[in-house]
């Protein structure tokens, strides 16, 4: 009997917070987690051709004693420059998206302090029926004290 009044606690507790904190965390994170994932890899992507673009004007300056580079040098220069305000460009986007996910902390909280309600109110539900179950056993053991001397007598005289 306990043992179902348990169980029927348990699946009520985790419906409870299925509905309550669940859902709405998976919508901040579906809301969110999405979109800052693709920015990275935008951010990811744009880094690498900046330093792709870093290296070979690097290489290009070192490797300048002629005057007819000059002109291949300043290209080199404008695209790495061109690729750094893209991907700064890039960074502030994904910054902006973190700041985004960051506002939500107060929601979050308040799902987590939910969350912990329902734990405290799961777990009081489970000790009321334990201690419940417990006046009943102590109530039967107090029963069958009282019946044993009047079993031992029976016993005795057979």
């Amino acid at each position: 009997r306990v043992e179902k009044r348990i169980a029927t606690e348990i699946v009520n507790n985790e419906v409870n917070v299925e509905n309550s904190v669940s859902k709405n965390l998976n919508d901040i994170i579906e809301r969110h987690l999405s979109t800052i994932q693709k920015q990275k890899r935008v951010v990811t992507k744009c880094h690498q051709e900046y330093e792709a673009s870093r290296q070979k004007y690097d290489s290009a300056q070192r490797n300048s004693d002629q005057a007819g580079n000059q002109a291949k040098i300043i290209q080199l220069k404008d695209d790495q420059e061109e690729l750094h305000t893209k991907l700064e460009k890039e960074r502030d986007l994904y910054e902006s998206y973190m700041y985004e996910l960051l506002a939500e902390e107060e929601n979050i909280a308040l799902f987590v302090k939910e969350y912990v309600k329902h734990q405290e109110l799961y777990f009081t539900s489970v000790l009321r029926e334990i201690q419940h179950t417990m006046r009943s056993m102590d109530g039967l053991f107090r029963k069958f004290r009282r019946l044993l001397p009047q079993f031992r007598c029976l016993s005795a005289s057979v």
